[in-house]
């Protein structure tokens, strides 16, 4: 009887301090999937054949700098959460990066789990389960300590800068078109065409 007591001390002092860390838990906002020798182009072709064959449509690539390659993608159950929320358009999609850094080539995509709590989607596990599947496992980057989930709904840049909830409205328009710049209807009739 004497050594239940204890025992059961221990047990339950072991389960809570695990439900407390389990809390602690911290998010960032980066996973990085892979760091490895190769050649950019072969990288960019093997990602997005790798998304597509896992269900994920992908939505259009730009190129920031010479070697930076974005994959902008999503999929139905990405969608349907950003439906969901009033701001959820700013979660519909998940950038892949293909970045040559130095004689290696990373394959990165931003977090879906750290994404969620930002832009106030449901859980968004599902997504990065399934763009583990589909691109590898890879390890979280981007912060030195992470930020916990609750944290995320009061995250701001920097002091003095709105919170992701106070959106400012800085203008609208009937017909966007009348209110573009002449160069930009140019553009954008060329890349329409």
């Amino acid at each position: 009887m004497k050594l239940i007591k204890p025992l059961v001390i221990l047990f339950l002092l072991t389960v809570s301090s695990n439900l407390w860390a389990a809390k602690k838990v911290r998010i960032k906002p980066f996973i990085l999937v892979s760091n490895d020798s190769g050649e950019i182009s072969q990288l960019i072709d093997s990602t997005k054949l790798k998304l597509t064959e896992n269900k994920f449509t992908i939505v259009g690539e730009y190129e920031p700098t010479e070697n930076i390659h974005i994959i902008a993608t999503t999929n139905d159950d990405l969608l349907k959460a950003a439906a969901k929320t009033d701001f959820g358009g700013f979660g519909a999609v998940i950038r892949v990066a293909i970045t040559k850094v130095g004689d290696k080539v990373q394959l990165s995509y931003v977090n879906p789990i750290y994404m969620a709590g930002l832009y106030r989607m449901a859980d968004l596990k599902p997504v990065a389960d399934q763009l583990s599947q589909a691109l590898g496992e890879g390890s979280s980057f981007g912060s030195k300590k992470g930020i916990r989930k609750k944290y995320l709904k009061k995250y701001h840049y920097m002091m003095f800068m709105p919170y992701f909830d106070d959106q400012d409205k800085i203008a609208s328009f009937h017909h966007m078109k009348k209110h573009l710049k002449p160069s930009m209807t140019t553009y954008l009739r060329a890349k329409m065409a």
